[in-house]
């Protein structure tokens, strides 16, 4: 924290002026400049005392519960809490804890730990006992080490958040208002790589909403949308580095979105064989249940709490329609044989070395009853420099594939395309390389056009 970091701060400088020019002006002035072999690691070892003494004094007998969390909203108001709890001892200890509620604990393994890197050693076997309040009895911890483990629950009166949001002369425009019981911090509406802040929304409050969709939405160069939201904190040169807030938050945004943290959270797997997710408003918490005591003490609390929900736009209710790709979700049903997940969050990307991808598009709900006049397949490659591949729409009426005549990176307009869309709303896509080209990162996306 800031006072441990400056006071740390003071005492390195004073440390380096003290075994550099005063201790050379002491021993110049006594005559005794080989005195400088026993001087140095003198004063050496008593700053390094000093500045052990401080950080104990500071943070070294705090008994710390840190919380990292992901909420993600339901309908009616209720959302689902994900929490990664860390329990950090100053000595080595046993302890019992308590959670509010009925959530399910459960150890967290290593690879879904968000505190990879911390010392987690523990002297014995954790007992998760469930109820209300639910108990973790025999979390050892040996001393400077952190425990943790995980609590999967529901938040039934946390509200909503509602949007109205539709196109208008190319951008994404409408309100957002928070009608939740929380305010939300720093939020943001994102889609792939481009993003708007709104700011702290506080219950009740609304905010206007302007995303311009000029250009292409997927960038393969360049930072992640999770560095680039705290790229001003981030950048910035300080004592210590960046921010840890802005260090932590970053990193808990990037393992959401990438699904390497959050796994339970099947609607945000936006690479891989699953759901890729778009238009998303990102917030922050300061204070979400469920409540973390431990027994016969009282713990410093740390919570950092990611709130993530799909949005949803609206379409003329008569008139000409348009939804540009980027805003159709879509899902990778099926890898090449020589291939995997590849380009930038939130967009239906695979890497081909050689054989077929199969991606599906559902068009919103909203299209019901358009009469389509054109599809919009968009390819996208990273470097752009490769051949395209082989592109094949499903022809649901005849059950059979399309292949697309010389496709091309950028925007395919594919006309006549209602034998292309099936009864549910469903666009088919296949790409296919057989390996002669060398492989490549594709991001396939589909629009749609037509008078409703």
């Amino acid at each position: 924290d800031l006072p441990s970091i400056r006071g740390l701060s003071i005492l390195l400088a004073i440390y380096i002026v003290l075994v550099g020019p005063v201790n050379y002006l002491v021993l110049r002035w006594r005559k005794r400049l080989h005195w400088a072999w026993i001087t140095i690691p003198l004063i050496t070892l008593l700053f390094s005392g000093g500045a052990f003494a401080l950080g104990y004094a500071l943070r070294g007998t705090d008994l710390i519960v840190n919380k990292v969390v992901l909420v993600t909203p339901r309908p009616g108001g209720a959302a689902r809490v994900d929490s990664y709890v860390g329990l950090f001892s100053p000595s080595r200890q046993s302890y019992e804890i308590e959670v509010d509620g009925r959530g399910l604990l459960s150890p967290i393994v290593q690879e879904g730990d968000p505190f990879r890197g911390v010392n987690t050693a523990s002297g014995g076997d954790m007992t998760f006992v469930q109820g209300s309040p639910s108990r973790v009895r025999g979390l050892s911890i040996n001393q400077w080490s952190m425990q943790t483990f995980m609590s999967e629950s529901d938040w039934p009166d946390l509200g909503t958040v509602e949007s109205d949001l539709g196109f208008v002369d190319g951008a994404l425009v409408g309100t957002v208002r928070n009608r939740t019981n929380r305010r939300l911090r720093d939020a943001v509406v994102a889609l792939v790589s481009e993003f708007v802040r709104l700011g702290d929304l506080a219950p009740g409050q609304e905010a206007q909403v302007r995303l311009e969709l000029a250009g292409d939405i997927v960038q393969f160069m360049g930072p992640p949308l999770s560095y680039r939201l705290f790229e001003e904190e981030l950048s910035q040169p300080r004592p210590g580095g960046p921010p840890r807030d802005v260090q932590l938050k970053q990193q808990i945004l990037d393992a959401a979105l990438s699904s390497e943290m959050y796994s339970p959270i099947s609607s945000f797997r936006p690479m891989g064989v699953g759901n890729v997710q778009g238009l998303t408003l990102i917030a922050w918490l300061d204070d979400v249940p469920p409540e973390v005591r431990v027994a016969g003490r009282r713990p410093a609390q740390q919570t950092t709490a990611l709130y993530l929900l799909p949005l949803d736009y609206r379409l003329p209710e008569s008139g000409p329609v348009s939804v540009p790709p980027g805003f159709v979700s879509s899902r990778v049903t099926q890898m090449p044989t020589d291939g995997g997940p590849c380009g930038p969050n939130g967009v239906a990307a695979v890497y081909i070395g050689r054989g077929e991808a199969l991606f599906e598009f559902d068009l919103p709900k909203a299209m019901d009853g358009v009469q389509l006049r054109e599809l919009t397949l968009s390819l996208r490659s990273e470097g752009g420099w490769r051949e395209a591949p082989a592109v094949a729409l499903y022809d649901w009426s005849v059950q059979k594939w399309d292949e697309l005549e010389e496709p091309t990176f950028g925007d395919n307009p594919i006309a006549e395309p209602e034998a292309f869309v099936s009864e549910d709303g469903v666009v088919r896509v296949r790409l296919s390389v057989d390996g002669a080209s060398g492989g490549s990162c594709y991001v396939v996306g589909v629009g749609c056009e037509g008078e409703k």
